[in-house]
């Protein structure tokens, strides 16, 4: 009981203060900690966004999923390297755990970003075939050319061809008139 008269509103104590804005008194490893996350979480994303240099916007949501991820892989790693991968019973605490989910998390959405080597890799494989395909369809543009430019009167074909370069970008070729 003689404690509790040592209580009250002089006394610093959590108690009797109450948890103050800023307190880390509740906070194990940060790595779900706001304070800690967010401005971890900005720098990284700057950085995703920085080393982009085909960055779309629209793929900035998944940059900042990304960025709290890689945040909080980071503080964990740092906790980690302070206190060792078990507890003082032996076992691997909570935040090792999850590490594994974040990083997991990190890794699909650095594939849907395109940015690992194999997701690079299968990205240029779509551009390939996109070529492929824009090819496909420039010479089937040819061969629509060459049967409608067999019905337009000789006369006329030089306009016939600038009314087709307008329509296809300018993709006729250097045809004859």
């Amino acid at each position: 009981m003689s404690g509790d008269l040592e209580h009250g509103p002089d006394c610093p104590c959590t108690r009797c203060q109450g948890f103050q804005p800023g307190h880390d008194l509740s906070k194990h490893h940060g790595a779900y900690s706001l304070q800690e996350i967010g401005p971890l979480q900005e720098a990284i994303f700057e950085e995703l966004c920085a080393d982009d240099p085909s960055r779309n916007e629209a793929d900035d949501h998944a940059r900042r999923v990304l960025a709290g991820r890689l945040a909080q892989i980071r503080i964990a790693h740092r906790w980690i390297a302070e206190h060792g991968l078990l507890n003082e019973h032996g076992e691997l605490p909570a935040v090792v755990r999850e590490l594994t989910k974040w990083e997991g998390s990190a890794q699909r959405y650095m594939r849907e970003l395109g940015l690992t080597k194999l997701s690079r890799a299968e990205l240029g494989l779509e551009v390939a075939k996109t070529m492929v395909a824009v090819s496909e369809v420039e010479a089937f543009a040819e061969k629509v050319f060459d049967l409608i430019g067999d019905f337009v009167p000789r006369e006329r074909r030089s306009e016939f061809m600038e009314a087709w370069d307008q329509r296809i970008g300018g993709r006729s070729g250097g045809r004859d008139a």
